[in-house]
């Protein structure tokens, strides 16, 4: 029964949506567990930028993508992207696409509340993507969410829409806020929805359970990253989800033993997008955080999903040590190697200082004591972007950034599988499975 996990080391934004695309090569099916319309997985092919926020990236392979439970998920946003590839002209039929019966409903007022919610907090923002998906999960937590499997009935569907929208109203008008809400055309427009999904909609456990018994094999997807995890990501500044690995066989109703091994995926250096404590961060207009962003170029450090400038800032050691032991890594993937060529030096961050000790791993007090943590840096030197080959295997990249790489694995005590070097689906150099490489 066997099922990868995919899931992000960072704050989200590590590239996961090319290495699900590039690995996607191997499975049948392709899964996601978690979140909403605020992930973006960007894929590059043949030169043309394709963002997915909502359905899977192993869409572009050809393969099988579920939607699972444990997501919620915007009628007019998925249909938003249904459409837009069904116009390139690639599959997105109910015999491609399956959304799970469980997962819940985003509506335009839990929009509007997640507006309100963070407006409310004046100056401390805690950065959200506004796109409703902590008053979903809220909803779902109260019971009174919609889940996808109501769209069955779409008269009785846009009846419960009705009754959902009028208590958001009342909230909002708590809030002094009279939305720019069509009442009346919301509720009907969902009744539209509703008869476009309905084929798309199935008990998507009892597939996968099969699938896996049949001996498909399975990525599972993340969204967003460890670091944004509800529970064990930088609290407050997080996700209403949860985000590591360990969720995904929840969110995708599948037995945990099903998981045969995870895999992390991080950048070469740190990016953030909105708020919270980040030790390592560069000032946003430094030379390096500028060369970090790739200003203008292809993959530049924008958020997907928001279009934000991403705050950068040099590897942190530290965090990339909690995030492989919360997920119980077995392999990592770095990304965007090819964007610290060119650098004098490159920076890593071995250790904090934190209240006069000198801190290698995180635990519950430092993770949310976060922004008092002051980072020990090791410095070394950089290389040119003729080091790095992108050939078959991790022994082409040489020198410096050869050492790079060797540094990371020796310090996560975990073998580096692939690196990407580039955008484009074949930017990326594999390992010869074994560790410290060089």
């Amino acid at each position: 029964m066997p099922m990868d996990v995919l899931v992000g080391l960072q704050w989200g934004d590590e590239g996961k949506g090319k290495i699900v695309d590039y690995l996607s090569q191997d499975a049948d099916i392709v899964a996601r567990w978690g979140g909403g319309a605020n992930a973006g997985h960007t894929v590059y092919l043949d030169g043309k930028k394709h963002v997915m926020h909502l359905l899977p990236s192993g869409l572009l392979q050809g393969k099988m993508c579920v939607l699972g439970a444990g997501m919620v998920i915007d009628p007019e946003q998925l249909l938003k992207e249904i459409d837009g590839f069904a116009a390139q002209g690639i599959d997105v039929s109910p015999g491609r696409i399956m959304i799970s019966s469980l997962a819940h409903i985003v509506l335009p007022t839990h929009r509007a509340l997640d507006g309100a919610h963070e407006g409310g907090r004046g100056k401390v923002p805690i950065g959200t993507t506004k796109r409703g998906i902590g008053p979903t999960y809220a909803d779902r937590a109260r019971r009174r969410g919609l889940r996808a499997v109501m769209m069955k009935d779409p008269v009785k569907f846009g009846q419960q829409v009705r009754q959902l929208m009028s208590e958001h109203l009342d909230e909002l008008r708590r809030f002094g806020i009279e939305p720019n809400l069509n009442f009346h055309a919301g509720w009907h427009k969902h009744e539209e929805y509703a008869n476009r999904l309905a084929p798309y909609i199935k008990d998507t456990s009892v597939y996968l359970s099969n699938c896996l018994l049949a001996g498909a094999n399975i990525l599972a997807e993340g969204a967003q990253g460890t670091l944004l995890d509800v529970d064990y990501g930088t609290y407050p500044y997080v996700t209403s989800s949860s985000t590591i690995a360990s969720s995904a066989a929840l969110g995708l109703g599948l037995d945990s033993r099903c998981i045969r091994k995870v895999i992390g995926v991080a950048k070469c250096f740190q990016t953030r997008v909105g708020e919270g404590p980040m030790p390592t961060e560069l000032p946003f207009d430094s030379v390096v955080a500028k060369h970090l962003r790739s200003e203008g170029k292809p993959g530049e450090e924008k958020g997907a999903t928001t279009g934000r400038p991403r705050r950068v800032g040099w590897l942190d050691l530290p965090l990339l040590r909690y995030a492989a032991r919360i997920n119980g890594l077995d392999e990592l993937v770095l990304t965007k190697l090819d964007v610290l060529s060119g650098l004098e030096f490159v920076r890593t961050c071995e250790s904090y200082k934190y209240n006069g000790e000198e801190i290698f791993d995180l635990q519950g007090e430092v993770i949310t004591n976060l922004k008092d943590c002051v980072p020990q840096y090791q410095d070394s030197l950089g290389w040119p972007a003729y080091d790095i080959v992108c050939g078959k295997e991790l022994k082409e990249v040489r020198g410096n950034a050869g050492s790079y790489i060797q540094r990371v694995e020796r310090a996560i005590g975990m073998p580096v599988s692939l690196v990407s070097v580039g955008v484009d689906r074949n930017d990326v150099i594999k390992s010869k499975g074994n560790w410290f490489l060089f």
